[in-house]
């Protein structure tokens, strides 16, 4: 079986402290894409972090979607669409594509829609704080790929919770109220 391989698109402080938990459980093939890796002062704050999670970092999304079979999206909400969109053209059945952002259900179900169809997708809701519990954060997951990812990452001691539901679960809606309360 080959060794599990993975990526982050995005190498900001909730990236590199899962990235670097995941490394201090054994898993070894850990890469990072950010926009800022060679651009100060940026730069140095990212190669520091990868240097201390083991992680290699790739120049551009398709070198990182090359080196990763799951890959997670950990950046801006306002950016998580526009990634997932430059990271579609190089998606296959072989990638699960894991969304950590804070965005709107209805950003999360349109990633989903866009995504290539073989390619499973995980809506990953975080519980807590990263940087107090690393990898180890609750984090409750839907969408076609989560049980599948959940899968996966055990061996890795993630803390997930599957849900079992389609993406956007995890994000909150808001639900229609009666125009008619009852008294």
């Amino acid at each position: 079986m080959k060794p599990l391989t993975i990526g982050f698109i995005g190498f900001g402080e909730a990236a590199f402290n899962i990235a670097k938990g995941l490394s201090n459980e054994g898993l070894r093939d850990i890469s990072a894409y950010d926009k800022f890796w060679n651009i100060e002062p940026q730069s140095a704050l990212i190669h520091q972090r990868a240097e201390e999670a083991g992680v290699f970092l790739a120049k551009d999304i398709p070198d990182l979607c090359e080196r990763s079979q799951v890959i997670f999206s950990a950046v801006s909400a306002n950016l998580a669409l526009s990634l997932a969109e430059s990271a579609c053209p190089h998606l296959g059945e072989r990638h699960v594509y894991v969304d950590l952002n804070a965005t709107s259900p209805m950003t999360k179900e349109e990633i989903d829609r866009i995504l290539p169809p073989a390619v499973p997708f995980v809506d990953c809701a975080v519980m807590g704080p990263v940087p107090t519990y690393g990898h180890k954060v609750p984090v409750t997951v839907s969408g076609r790929g989560a049980g599948v990812f959940k899968d996966m990452m055990a061996p890795y001691g993630m803390n997930i919770t599957l849900m079992d539901s389609p993406a956007s679960a995890t994000s909150w809606k808001p639900r229609p109220v009666s125009a008619k309360l009852k008294r």
